[in-house]
């Protein structure tokens, strides 16, 4: 916010009330500043940036747990380009711990005790302690960015923003991906093999943040059948040399498959008919496959297993053997 001549809010506005003409009155008031009105289906509907229930949720919240002992000050909700904050009179209490709060634990004590018990009572409010985790959840269901809380100048902020959960980056991997509507924990998955890195148990479980093997194999049950993820067998998943120590769950089993690698295979195949080769070399992660055809030519692919006609960790070997490959093919065709 700018001051002086410089002011640049659009519009101020204060709405009145008690509790509850808050809560019914004040929400339909505020919400049309919150986003725009667009022509949907012939007809123009208000569409928010941000999931109206996270909204709401943040605004109940901040009625139910603002400290009315602070005169002159009122909740304040500040509707910018790229954000929404919503601040509250009275810091958190003692009792509440901030950086709980931001990790999603279900932590809870109210100022307001019998505020509370009769938002609850009312249907305004549900699981005491569930507020936090529930936005996160709303937000998190729709790709943003999570929500910043703070417990600043006597006021608690909680804020929403419209950057999207992943990067430019990320984001540009995974719209190549688009025609699979990929749940948000099956995005993450596949992000991990950006790059063509193979992937295993560990980083799986602790991307997701799943400790359970059985909570998140029905994750990669799904990516399997739409043919995204390929296991690795066993005998092809090499232990880094550097890390002889290395656990079980550490191993690369798995490889992310881009959506064309299908296509590309299949054709691959019906091109390379008859005598070929394949040659594999380790690269960190990465287990990469160059199989020679019958003419001669060549096609480089990721790879699940060890090559049948040779696997190398030494760069020189490979290309001599793919050189090798090639020439014999050539001269045994024509």
């Amino acid at each position: 916010l700018l001051t002086g001549s410089d002011y640049n809010v659009i519009r101020d506005e204060t709405h009145p009330g008690n509790v509850l003409e808050l809560l019914s009155q004040g929400w339909e008031h505020v919400r049309q500043f919150l986003g725009r009105k667009r022509l949907v289906d012939g007809t123009f509907q208000l569409q928010l940036p941000y999931p109206e229930d996270a909204c709401r949720e943040a605004f109940v919240n901040a009625v139910a747990h603002r400290d009315y002992s602070i005169q002159g000050r009122s909740i304040e909700i500040m509707a910018f380009d790229d954000r929404l904050e919503i601040r509250n009179p009275g810091r958190l209490l003692s009792t509440v711990d901030l950086s709980e709060l931001r990790k999603g634990a279900r932590v809870h004590d109210s100022r307001n005790t019998y505020i509370a018990r009769v938002l609850r009572e009312l249907g305004h409010m549900r699981e005491i302690g569930e507020g936090i985790r529930r936005i996160s959840a709303l937000l998190d269901g729709h790709e943003l960015a999570p929500q910043k809380i703070d417990s600043v100048d006597h006021s608690f902020l909680i804020s929403f923003s419209q950057g999207n959960f992943f990067s430019p980056d990320e984001q540009a991997w995974l719209d190549a991906f688009r025609k699979y509507d990929l749940s948000r924990e099956e995005k993450l998955v596949v992000l991990l093999g950006q790059g063509g890195n193979l992937v295993s148990y560990s980083q799986i479980s602790e991307t997701l943040g799943i400790a359970d093997y059985e909570e998140y194999k029905p994750i990669i049950l799904m990516l399997e059948s739409k043919g995204l993820l390929s296991s690795i067998p066993k005998k092809g998943a090499a232990r880094p040399t550097d890390r002889p120590d290395i656990e079980p769950g550490q191993v690369p089993r798995f490889a992310i498959r881009y959506p064309d690698s299908a296509q590309r295979d299949q054709l691959a195949r019906r091109h390379l008919v008859g005598a070929k080769r394949e040659f594999t070399i380790q690269r960190g992660g990465r287990l990469e496959r160059t199989i020679v055809g019958v003419d001669g030519q060549t096609h480089v692919l990721l790879a699940t297993q060890h090559g049948k006609d040779g696997h190398f960790t030494d760069e020189g070997q490979y290309r001599r053997a793919i050189e090798r490959a090639v020439a014999e093919n050539t001269r045994s065709k024509s």
